[in-house]
């Protein structure tokens, strides 16, 4: 296994591109790779078409962390937090148009909020800008934000989809304050087009109609 980061996941997806089309070769990523980026992007640094979706693995939610130094407790009160100061918070992200970008840019178009963007190369640089102070805010997933926490180093205020997450069910979920908010990521396996249709066949788990994200 290789971890690829950078160009918002488009270093892996070429590296996949790249590799041989001989099944064994195959990236794991949130699904804006094929939903999100080709929509916003007037140009990719990688071809859509040549991605097959092989298997949905799994839906989680990312967290709203805020630094220590912001000085609330809930999410309710960061949000009138940022309505009195348009302009001096930022925010950091894995990338432009990753899911982590468009959930807060969701979350301050729905309130009506400003706060800049400061992207990154993933969460490998978000998180520690985070923890460093030199952004106040992100959407990260829980395994990234969870230690920090444990240490008082960020407070978690809320998560982005569409019901509590099990991992914290004291924390409320954004759409309680916005109806229908929902941007948890959904992860799943993808391969090089040309791969043995045999192989995707084997590896291939469709997402029921039956699921439910968890709670």
């Amino acid at each position: 296994m290789e971890n690829r980061p950078g160009a918002n996941g488009g270093i892996a997806v070429n590296a996949l591109i790249s590799s041989p089309v001989d099944g064994h070769s195959f990236v794991v990523t949130d699904g804006a790779i094929l939903s999100i980026k080709p929509q916003i992007y007037s140009k990719l640094s990688y071809d859509p078409n040549k991605i097959a979706p092989v298997a949905f693995l799994a839906q989680a939610p990312l967290f709203l962390g805020i630094h220590q130094k912001v000085s609330v407790s809930t999410i309710k009160e960061f949000i009138e937090y940022v309505r009195d100061r348009p302009d001096q918070l930022n925010y950091g992200s894995s990338g432009v148009g990753s899911l982590h970008h468009i959930s807060m840019e969701g979350f301050k178009s729905a309130l009506q909020l400003k706060m800049s963007h400061v992207p990154f190369k993933g969460t490998g640089e978000s998180v520690p800008a985070l923890l460093g102070g030199h952004v106040d805010t992100l959407f990260s997933a829980y395994p990234s934000l969870s230690g920090a926490a444990g240490m008082n180093l960020v407070k978690l205020l809320a998560s982005n989809g569409p019901n509590r997450s099990s991992l914290i069910p004291d924390l409320p979920a954004i759409s309680e304050i916005i109806p229908g908010f929902d941007f948890a990521p959904i992860v799943g396996i993808y391969a090089r087009v040309g791969t043995s249709t045999a192989v995707i066949e084997k590896l291939h788990w469709k997402r029921p109609a039956s699921y439910r994200s968890p709670k």
